[in-house]
This record gives C-alpha cells, sequence and structure tokens, in this order.
C-alpha cells in the first residue's frame, strides 16, 4: 500500500453498482439516498434489480422507503419478501398495484391475512416473470381450494412453497403448469 487513501465517492459508478448488489436494498437506501445527488442518482438511474425485503423495518420507515424509492422504481423489482401485516396496508391498498412490479421473478409472503392473500393470488397471473412463489401463513385460510386454483394459474411458475397454517407442502412444478384449461 502506498499510504493514499480512496474515498468512497471516487469510485467509478460501475464499482458502486458492484457493491450495491451485495447489499440490501433498504440499507442502501437508507445511507445512500440523502447523502448527495450523485448517489441518488445511482440510486434511482440504476437498471440493477432491486430485492425488497420488508423484515426487518418498521411501518414508519417502510412508508418513506416505499414512496421514495420503491414507487418509482417498481419496474426493477425482482424480489419481494412481504413479512408484516402492514406491508400489505401500504404496497397493496388495491391488490391489483401487485401487477405494477413487472419484474417480479420471486414473491415470499408471510403473516398476511387470508383476505389479502387471496386477492393477491387474483392478480399474480398477470406477472408474466415470477417463477417463485412462497407463502407461509400462520393465519386460518378459508378457501384453500381457491388459492391452490390461482396457484396453479400462474404462467411462469416453477416452484411454489406452501406452509399455511395446517399444512406444508413443497410444490415443484412442471414446465407447462401455467398453460390451464
Amino acid at each position: 500500500m502506498d499510504g493514499r487513501y480512496q474515498l468512497f465517492e471516487n469510485l467509478s459508478n460501475e464499482i458502486v453498482y458492484e457493491i450495491f448488489e451485495y447489499l440490501d436494498a433498504y440499507h442502501v437506501y437508507q445511507a445512500f439516498y440523502n447523502l448527495n445527488k450523485r448517489f441518488r442518482n445511482i440510486l434511482m438511474l440504476s437498471s440493477l434489480p432491486i430485492k425488497l425485503n420488508t423484515s426487518n423495518i418498521s411501518k414508519s420507515s417502510f412508508h418513506n422507503y416505499y414512496e421514495q424509492f420503491i414507487v418509482p422504481n417498481e419496474n426493477r423489482v425482482s424480489s419481494m419478501y412481504l413479512s408484516h401485516p402492514f406491508i400489505a396496508d401500504l404496497i397493496l391498498p388495491a391488490s391489483e398495484n401487485i401487477v405494477r412490479f413487472s419484474q417480479l421473478k420471486t414473491l415470499v409472503i408471510e403473516n398476511i391475512d387470508s383476505e389479502y392473500l387471496e386477492n393477491i393470488l387474483e392478480h399474480l397471473a398477470a406477472l408474466s416473470k415470477l417463477s417463485l412463489l412462497i407463502i407461509n401463513s400462520v393465519y386460518n385460510i378459508h378457501s384453500k381450494n381457491i388459492v391452490y386454483e390461482r396457484i396453479f394459474r400462474l404462467p411462469a411458475l416453477k416452484r411454489c412453497v406452501l406452509s399455511l397454517n395446517d399444512i406444508g407442502i413443497c410444490y415443484s412444478l412442471p414446465q407447462n403448469v401455467g398453460t390451464f384449461s
């Protein structure tokens, strides 16, 4: 080492993108969104996929994160981990809003009321890239047949893991599952 120090701000955008890929999107948002204009632009104008994980976010923190970062970048969200009942109220005030996440490939839903779950599943068929669905519900699902029917209509789904209160099922689906007659 020659004694010179590099400032993080002096790194090229490409290196910053590489670093951001290894970090949770929420932590990147918290650390860099309000730091300066360059980092805000890197966050907002990047084409990097966003992996949305709500497991460690309070309701008030999530609201700002959602409005300032997720809404303008919905088309970049590739995976979504929804783990709190309040998240459904914020992200999915009308469950058809889920279709705005056009690049969503992975969806994990935990601890969401059966009413929300059924409504979300009704609109997931519009997500042509959704290939992994994990549902872990501690709530009693009233209409399991409806849930199963909606899951098996998902066009790109390759794997589904269900834990619906009283059952735990893992489905690996054949390639033609989306061709429902």
